[in-house]
């Protein structure tokens, strides 16, 4: 099992970037703040609960995001956070592919549990109560999260 102390600084911060964009991208992929903030509730959520025991030490670590500077905030807009985070999963798939490749499925599958979760959280319509539970913006958001970390 691979730890922070295999990664260098930069290859770690660039892992934890990845586990808290790919979340963010799909909460801010439809724009509206009344299911943000319950979307951004349950990413907290999924973080505590690989925080408090992970099948993963790496996924366990990573999501000790406390004092990580991610360089992503929840008011930020798609268009700021896309680039960067799908930039970050994909540098982080490809850390994970040289040096240590056994932790490479269970970064994957956090991320895309993270994703799901975060699409899941609240309806899209008003006041985060009506329209569908999963959006068409967050569906694509997450499609563009697993082609991102290799996920068919």
């Amino acid at each position: 099992m691979a730890g922070k102390a295999d990664f260098t600084p930069d290859e770690w911060a660039t892992m934890q970037r990845a586990i808290v964009g790919a979340p963010l991208l799909v909460a801010v992929s439809d724009g509206g703040t009344s299911d943000l903030r319950l979307e951004l509730h349950a990413i907290g959520e999924k973080l505590a609960e690989a925080r408090a025991g992970h099948g993963s030490e790496l996924v366990q670590g990573l999501a000790d995001i406390g004092g990580a500077q991610t360089g992503f905030h929840g008011k930020m807009r798609r268009a700021e956070v896309e680039g960067p985070a799908l930039d970050s999963l994909r540098a982080a798939v490809a850390t994970l592919e040289s040096r240590a490749p056994d932790e490479l499925d269970s970064f994957r599958y956090f991320v895309l549990d993270l994703a799901k979760a975060t699409a899941a959280a609240a309806r899209s319509g008003p006041f985060a109560l009506t329209g569908p539970l999963v959006s068409e913006r967050e569906a694509a958001a997450v499609d563009r999260i697993k082609a991102a970390i290799g996920i068919g």
